[in-house]
């Protein structure tokens, strides 16, 4: 791996989880990332031509996709930027997998790529923290203080982030790479060992209900499909030192120990909570995703009509037919799919996937994939660029046909 790559690929590692407290202060680096990934794939496209067309045809159904979104909310009459707004989010990470796919990676260099996630993983898990002791006074822009967060959310962290399931999502894959890390770094074990129970505490403190739903169901299928349950053994105990050791005490200093903020875990399933959810939350946006996929179930409505970052930023022309609020954000990526490409884009997006796991036969590919999957119904892991940034990555040493160097 040239020079170059490899350290734009670690800036990526650092810019990507403090992207929006990033812009936030400094609106001019809003898509530093953006361009960083572009002249990557741009090198890589030049240098490589001929492999990428030849290896990478799988990936047509992709754009297929992403056309089928565009040209769907052009005639629902989707405004062009909005509708880029969406084509960025999708398209941008996923030019890092060819960058990886084709490049000549060495064992030097997926090693600092994972001591860089366990730093910017110590950093992100200080600093919140730091926003939960200090009841979001310290290290926040000054914007973020003055959010008026519901009840329920408000003792959450949010993070560098800026949103408490992106940074639990992103925790927990720097929580497994660490896993890795310990096997190649053995030397560093009490300080890594130190930093699993860091994460963990603070994943706890986002109280991420889906995270821990999706991490943990994909970490029970690979355990028993391997018939090897040291992993599940050694998370269950991390995390159960971390109770111990930083929620608890964190909790109990900030006074909201108890109901308060436990029982987002104990009543995920109450009346209560389905009763909130079928008004204003996750069955609200199944209901109304069903209603308009009924009425458009070809090629959907298109990019930028359901619940996405778009949405929320430019008006979609669908809302006020179906009476949905403009803030609504959808945090279903299956829905949304279906309601913005119809059936052709859901059966693009599968083949997509399908050709993805046929190509890659690493457990820690199918891991990623499975947290993909059973994320995407409680998040729209597609926008979310830490994620993808971290899947992308995987997918593509996954494909690469070089053997790693070993120096």
């Amino acid at each position: 791996m040239s020079r170059f790559t490899k350290y734009a690929l670690i800036f990526l590692l650092i810019y990507f989880p403090v992207r929006p407290c990033l812009v936030e202060i400094l609106p001019i680096t809003r898509f530093i990332g953006d361009i960083v990934v572009l002249v990557l794939f741009a090198k890589t496209l030049v240098q490589q031509t001929a492999s990428i067309f030849a290896n990478y045809r799988f990936t047509l159904y992709f754009f297929l996709f992403i056309i089928v979104g565009a040209v769907s909310a052009l005639l629902t009459g989707v405004i062009p930027v909005a509708i880029l707004m969406q084509i960025r989010a999708f398209l941008i990470p996923f030019l890092l997998l060819y960058v990886v796919g084709e490049a000549a990676i060495s064992k030097k260099d997926i090693q600092h790529a994972l001591w860089t996630s366990f730093i910017m993983g110590c950093v992100l898990s200080i600093h919140g923290l730091i926003e939960k002791l200090s009841h979001r006074t310290i290290l926040i822009p000054e914007t973020w203080q003055h959010w008026e967060l519901a009840a329920v959310n408000s003792e959450r962290i949010y993070g560098l982030v800026a949103n408490p399931n992106v940074l639990a999502v992103y925790l927990m894959i720097v929580f497994f790479l660490t896993f890795y890390l310990k096997k190649i770094a053995a030397s560093y074990s009490i300080l890594l060992n130190i930093g699993l129970v860091l994460f963990a505490g603070t994943i706890l403190l986002t109280y991420s209900r889906g995270t821990l739903i999706a991490f943990g169901v994909a970490l029970l299928v690979l355990c028993l499909m391997k018939k090897n349950w040291s992993y599940l053994i050694k998370t269950a105990l991390f995390f159960s030192i971390s109770i111990a050791l930083v929620y608890w005490p964190v909790d109990s200093f900030t006074e909201k120990i108890g109901m308060n903020n436990s029982e987002r875990f104990v009543d995920m399933f109450s009346e209560k909570r389905i009763q909130q959810s079928a008004s204003g939350g996750r069955v609200f946006v199944v209901k109304k995703g069903v209603e308009i996929f009924i009425d458009h179930p070809v090629a959907g409505t298109g990019f930028g009509t359901y619940g996405s970052a778009a949405t929320v930023s430019f008006t979609s022309p669908i809302y006020e037919r179906y009476g949905i609020p403009a803030s609504m954000y959808a945090d279903n990526q299956y829905m949304q799919i279906l309601v913005e490409t119809g059936v052709i884009g859901t059966v693009l997006m599968f083949l997509f996937i399908y050709q993805l796991a046929r190509k890659t036969v690493h457990s820690y590919v199918f891991f990623i994939l499975l947290v993909g999957l059973i994320g995407s119904a409680f998040y729209s892991m597609l926008e979310d660029k830490t994620f993808t940034l971290y899947f992308y990555l995987a997918i593509g040493l996954a494909l690469n046909q070089r053997q790693i160097i070993d120096e």
